[in-house]
Order: structure tokens, then sequence, then C-alpha cells
């Protein structure tokens, strides 16, 4: 482990790494680049400082987390304790419930990521997407084939790059940890 290095560093280490690939993959013949999409929140655009400087880089606010409406900037301790009627819907039913006062539900991020997965299908270059949980979980069931109903309970560990090279049957997944990239130096 490499305390030096910080999640933000690690991202633009696993994507030099990658362009490396993509070089070579350029000098046999083969184009393809790199395009890094980010959500338009204060986080996302921290970690894609590094990484514009090299590559090609888009905000959109379909990155964005889902929102919780009159929740939104609470922790789960503090719905918990401070409106343990929304806790308990939401903990009932996490897939469909909605935050009161315009807040979003799983179901609404899916279908607000449905345009950003058509166009992620149709890329022939690499792409990079920097996004809070909910909308890596959307992401990530849809490529990985799993199904609505599982995907508020996915565990994603934080700080890992994720992947997903689509095959002929399915993905292909590569977990990358940010903290552990000694073998990427």
């Amino acid at each position: 482990r490499r305390p030096d290095v910080n999640a933000r560093d690690g991202i633009a280490d696993v994507v030099m790494g990658r362009d490396q690939e993509q070089e070579k993959a350029r000098e046999a013949g083969r184009e393809d680049g790199i395009m890094v999409l980010c959500g338009t929140q204060a986080i996302n655009i921290a970690t894609l400082e590094h990484l514009q400087l090299s590559y090609p880089c888009v905000t959109t606010s379909l990155l964005n987390e889902l929102r919780g409406g009159d929740m939104d900037g609470w922790n789960r301790d503090d719905i918990k304790t401070m409106r343990p009627d929304v806790y308990n819907a939401r903990e009932t039913d996490k897939l469909n419930y909605r935050y009161p006062g315009a807040g979003e539900s799983y179901t609404d991020v899916m279908q607000r990521v449905r345009p950003f997965i058509i166009e992620l299908e149709r890329q022939r270059q690499s792409v990079v997407v920097i996004s809070h949980l909910a909308v890596q979980r959307c992401l990530y069931a849809y490529f990985m084939g799993i199904p609505p109903a599982d995907l508020p309970y996915l565990q994603l560990p934080h700080h890992t790059v994720y992947e997903l090279e689509p095959g002929p049957f399915g993905c292909r997944e590569r977990r990358i940890s940010l903290f552990e990239l000694d073998h990427l130096m």
C-alpha cells in the first residue's frame, strides 16, 4: 500500500496505464482513445482535475448522485434519527422509494442514466466514468446483467476502478484498487 497516493492521483495512474496500452494498440494500427465522463458535483470535478490535463473530458448532470430531496446532504444516521418514517420507508423498498421534496429513487436514476448508457454502448473508445455510488450501481448492474431489484444492494468498494470490457457473452470485469497501485508503477 502506498500512503502517498490519494484516490484522485490513483485514477490518473490507472488511466495513464490504460493509455499506454492504447498507445501500443495505435502502433499496431488499432486507433482508439480514452474519453472521461464525469458528474457535475464538486467531488466529481475534483477527481477530474488530474485527468483533464491529458484527456478529453465531458461533464454531465446525468452522472450526479441520487437526489435526496428534503434529506439532501443528510447522512444515513441523520435520516434514521430525525426522520425514522423516511428511513423505514426507504428500507422497505430501496429500489422504488423516492425521497420527499423532489428526491429520486433508484428507478428514477436508472431512467436518468438510460440515454447515457445508450451513448456508452456506441463508443468505440475506452470511457472513464466518474460518478457517485447510485449511478455506479446502475451502470454496473446494467452492463453486468444484474436484476434491478438487486441494484440498491450492490457492494461496490470505494476508491476502486471497475474496468468493464464488453464481449459476446457479457462484460469482463477487472477491479483495480486505487490504494494498491504498485503493480502499475
